[in-house]
């Protein structure tokens, strides 16, 4: 049977004819006894040389020669002992002109779909036969070339891939916040620099909290999705529409001044009226509260005009929900709501001031044995009037105007001191808890983080086996080398890594390779349900098998009532944390307790 001539998809750009190929093409000459030796592709438009061996000219196989372009399109070996004599061939440049080839011998390149994608040919300028043996070879050597070509398009599949997962929100298929805020930088830029004018418009759902807490998390994502691509069909060319997170949703507004951005915002608000989501028999209305935010050349930075838009979108929730507001800087509502959101200037006094501080919830195992458990920290941040406001508030804020560095270095350095004045006491005997610390994304991609960490250790004299690092996944795949790097720095040294909300993404699996953890944290949407949701048990079953194949541990968050945690325990999780094992509370409660050494200092601190 010929195969199919259908040009594969190939690796773009082709292979250049430095390195391995030309290696393979000069082994093919010799193997064969002939002078020349040349490796052809087609790209799906062109069929050229990739390497070849002997000083042969590529510039005219296979364009103007027919001996490879025959292998081809045949889709079959060809051997000519002697062109001169050959009526098919007598002609060609190669045999009428230098170097006056006579003999050929050449076998197409077949991938596993059958299909053609090019040939290994030998060439020689005397007449002569190939034996069996040197016919076996040229084939096996075809195969080397199939399989290398295999192996580099899956590469290039794999980099497009990580590319495509770390720009964008694996629910929708949208650009991701990270995304969204590099083209926002641009269109800035462009705004300076050559006076154009866009918009920006912040986008948050109403009423989108009723189909998670009436149908669940499962129809929740359902209706993003759903809701995404009616967004998309509202976009215009060159603009750009994201999910920032939740259900929020960011849209670029390219070329498009103030008075427009609001008719488009009119438009989209009413798509999102428009829209029905059924689910199980029930049909789900939605609406909208959108910021609109102007892009200029006085536009200071992508911080400033998000926060803009933002604080836009929540004054028109103030004002009622289900409507647009733009952000102006001489309008007084909208200046004192930015007043209200100075979370910048908050978190930084509260970081001065002592006003964080920190709970504990205990990571403990469901098998009993000889496991040990951990304590995760909960950082809590008390306002001017001493009340708690809980992390939800805050650090949503911290990540985006970039506070998430000092606050991880407070809770590291806060951590170690009380470990290290547990291991200081002589009076309180005991083994050290291991404390388990959230690590941001703008942590893992800072260089002097690292550093500061050895710093601490050293300094504290605390052994780095009584700290466990917790990364999310997202965290750890927006800076896959430099979360690669940390995990095997301080793995080495002892301490423990956990990846966090493992699987909520479906790059978590593509990834687990490059991170060796010692925890799976798995994600509390599989978790919660799970007694009635055969895709969520699936699931759970799924990442205990994967963690087995690596090496780890598995953690089920979000562990809400004592039917979840005794299924969770029969499916073989190895540690579970939630409502039903431990409420967080402060560290010097729990340590009464379970009779961890206590400080007074460390019991406040902590």
């Amino acid at each position: 049977m010929i195969p199919a001539r259908t040009p594969a998809a190939l690796p773009q750009p082709l292979p250049s004819s430095d390195g391995v190929f030309g290696d393979i093409a000069e082994l093919a000459a010799q193997l064969c006894g002939a002078d020349y030796a040349v490796i052809t592709m087609h790209d799906g438009h062109a069929h050229r040389p990739i390497a070849s061996s002997g000083g042969l000219d590529l510039e005219v196989l296979p364009r103007d020669s027919r001996f490879c372009c025959e292998v081809f399109h045949a889709g079959a070996p060809l051997e000519v002992s002697d062109a001169h004599f050959d009526l098919r061939f007598h002609d060609d440049p190669l045999v009428a002109a230098g170097p006056r080839v006579r003999f050929y011998s050449g076998v197409p390149l077949v991938d596993e779909s059958g299909a053609v994608t090019g040939t290994l040919s030998v060439l020689a300028e005397r007449a002569k036969v190939l034996a069996g043996s040197q016919r076996v070879a040229l084939w096996k050597l075809a195969d080397v070339v199939v399989r290398l070509l295999a192996d580099i398009a899956a590469r290039r599949e794999a980099e497009k891939s990580l590319s495509w997962q770390a720009t964008h929100d694996t629910l929708t298929d949208l650009a991701n916040r990270r995304q969204f805020e590099a083209t926002l930088a641009t269109r800035i830029e462009s705004a300076r620099e050559r006076g154009r004018r866009h918009s920006l418009l912040y986008i948050d759902l109403d009423q989108f909290k009723v189909v998670n807490d009436t149908c669940g998390h499962l129809a929740g994502d359902a209706l993003l999705r759903s809701l995404s691509r009616v967004l998309e069909a509202k976009m215009r060319r060159g603009d750009c529409l994201a999910r920032l997170g939740g259900d929020e949703f960011g849209v670029l507004l390219e070329d498009c001044d103030l008075l427009h951005a609001q008719g488009v915002a009119a438009q989209i608000l009413a798509a999102v009226r428009g829209f029905r989501f059924a689910w199980e028999g029930q049909v789900f209305s939605l609406g909208a509260s959108i910021g609109v935010a102007a892009i200029t050349a006085t536009s200071r930075d992508p911080d400033c005009v998000l926060s803009a838009a933002d604080t836009a979108c929540y004054l028109a929730k103030d004002k009622g929900r289900n409507q647009v507001q733009v952000y102006r800087d001489d309008d007084a509502e909208v200046s004192s709501r930015h007043g209200e959101m100075g979370w910048v200037s908050r978190i930084t006094r509260s970081l001065e001031e002592g006003r964080f501080f920190l709970h504990c919830q205990r990571v403990a195992p469901l098998a009993g044995g000889e496991e040990s458990e951990y304590l995760e920290l909960l950082l809590r941040m008390r306002d001017e009037q001493g009340r708690t406001v809980p992390p939800t508030a805050f650090i949503p804020a911290a990540e985006r105007y970039h506070l998430m560095g000092r606050i991880d270095r407070w809770v590291v350095e806060r951590a170690l001191h009380c470990l290290s004045r547990h291991r200081a006491s002589p009076r309180q005997p005991g083994r050290l808890p291991r404390f388990g610390i959230n690590l941001s994304g703008m942590s893992l991609g800072d260089p002097s983080f690292s550093a500061f960490v050895q710093e601490q250790f050293d300094e504290s004299g605390v052994p780095p086996g009584a700290m466990c690092f917790e990364i999310t996944e997202t965290a750890a795949i927006s800076d896959l080398g430099n979360a690669a790097r940390f995990i095997r720095r301080f793995r080495d040294l002892g301490c423990r890594f956990a990846l966090d909300d493992f699987g909520s993404g479906l790059s978590s699996f593509a990834y687990l390779k490059s991170l060796p953890v010692d925890y799976l944290k798995i994600d509390g949407s599989f978790v919660r349900g799970a007694a009635d949701d055969p895709v969520n048990q699936a699931v759970l079953d799924a990442i205990c098998r994967l963690a087995r194949a690596v090496g780890a541990r598995t953690i089920a968050e979000s562990v809400e009532n004592a039917e979840a945690l005794e299924r969770l325990r029969a499916q073989g999780i190895d540690f579970g944390q939630g409502y039903v094992i431990h409420v967080p509370e402060p560290y010097a409660d729990l340590a009464a307790r379970m009779g961890y050494p206590r400080q007074e200092r460390c019991a406040q601190a902590a």
